[in-house]
This record gives C-alpha cells, structure tokens and sequence, in this order.
C-alpha cells in the first residue's frame, strides 16, 4: 500500500481533491488459509496505482516522483503514522475472519470452523471486540488520573467536595 499512499501524497500536494474513500483495499487483497496476499493482478505496485488513479479520477504521477514520494513516505515511518483507520480496520476484521475460517488448519481437534455466535464485520467490529479487550494499563492511568478522580470527587447532588 505504500506506493498507493506516496501517489496520495502527490496528489494532496498537487492540490488534487481525490475521494479516497473511492479506493477500496479488498481489490487488491485476499485471505487464504489466514494469510494474506496480493491479488495476481496488482502484484506489481503499477497496477495498484493505476486502479487507485481510476477509481479517484486522478492521473498518475510519474515513475521518478512516485519512487521519490515513496522513499520519503517510508522515512518518515508514514505505514505506520498514516494508515488510515478504516484500513486498518479493514485488515484486521479480514483477518480474523480469514483466521476463524481456516482454524482446522491450525488446529488438528478441529475438522470445520467453530461456530459464530455474532457475525463480525466493518460495521461492527468495535461492539464485538471491544467489549473482550484489555485496556492497557497506561488508558487506565489516564482515565483514573483525568476523569475518575474528579468524578469522585462530585457527590451525587452534583456540588464539589472540598478534599481535607
């Protein structure tokens, strides 16, 4: 995807008003066995560009930019500062979706997927894992140190208690 993103950066530089949400990541990807993989047809990172070009109605930049842009976008650690959330998002309800279905693969008591008790997709993927996830220890510092001393601090009627 990064050569995508160094195009997207070119464009926003260029003043280019692209939709990306025009640009769906499930083209060039897909899950076997719980791997991922590109799809033959966008293996060469050309071909990604050239559906992402289409898909915004843009044009494509050219191969000197595109490597320059690139270069730069990976120095700046830009995969991991920039990816947008709903990509992210994306690879991760795939993958686990991709995971569940090849258990038996990975688990030899198994010989078909366990049953799903609530299908899990982009749309609600946050109500269905959040609700099984730690919070890390750090998340719980801040909320007790920013909100929940203060809460306690307010008796239920609402005025403030002076601390001794």
């Amino acid at each position: 995807m990064c050569a995508v993103m160094a195009q997207i950066v070119l464009w926003r530089r260029a003043g280019a008003n692209v939709s990306l949400n025009n640009i769906e990541p499930k083209e060039f990807f897909e899950f076997t066995n719980a791997r991922i993989t590109l799809k033959p047809k966008y293996v060469a990172s050309h071909m990604r560009i050239s559906y992402a070009a289409a898909r915004v109605s843009a044009n494509v930049s050219s191969v000197a930019d595109l490597t320059s842009a690139e270069a730069e976008f990976r120095a700046k650690k830009g995969p991991e500062k920039f990816t947008r959330g709903k990509y992210l998002l994306w690879f991760f309800t795939q993958m686990a979706t991709a995971v569940h279905k090849a258990a038996f693969v990975y688990c030899s008591k198994l010989k078909t997927p366990p049953k799903v008790a609530t299908s899990m997709g982009v749309g609600n993927v946050m109500a269905v894992v959040a609700p099984r996830a730690r919070c890390p220890k750090s998340l719980i510092n801040f909320i007790q140190d920013n909100f929940l001393d203060y809460i306690d601090s307010v008796d239920r009627s609402g005025t403030f208690i002076q601390s001794k």
